[in-house]
C-alpha cells in the first residue's frame, strides 16, 4: 500500500531524499517549477538512465526561470 504523507518543513531536502532514491522513473507535476537545486537532482537521475518527464504550465514564470528544461526534453 503507498502512504501518503503531508511535509510542511523541510520540503526541499525531503524531495531531494526521495528522488535520490528514484531507480526507474519520475514523474513530476506542477504549476511552476523554479528550484534549481530539484531540477539538477533531475538531470543527475536522467544520467542514471532513469525516465524523467515533467509537466508544467507553459508561462512567464516558468520560461524565466533558471532552469533548462530543454535539456530534459533531450533525453
Amino acid at each position: 500500500m503507498i502512504q501518503t504523507e503531508a511535509y510542511f518543513n523541510n520540503i526541499q531536502s525531503t524531495l531531494i531524499g526521495e528522488l535520490k532514491t528514484a531507480k526507474r522513473s519520475v514523474y513530476v507535476a506542477v504549476a511552476w517549477f523554479t528550484d534549481t537545486k530539484l531540477f539538477e537532482v533531475l538531470i543527475e537521475k536522467l544520467q542514471e538512465n532513469i525516465a524523467v518527464s515533467v509537466v508544467i504550465v507553459k508561462d512567464e514564470i516558468n520560461q524565466k526561470s533558471w532552469n533548462d528544461y530543454d535539456r530534459i526534453r533531450q533525453n
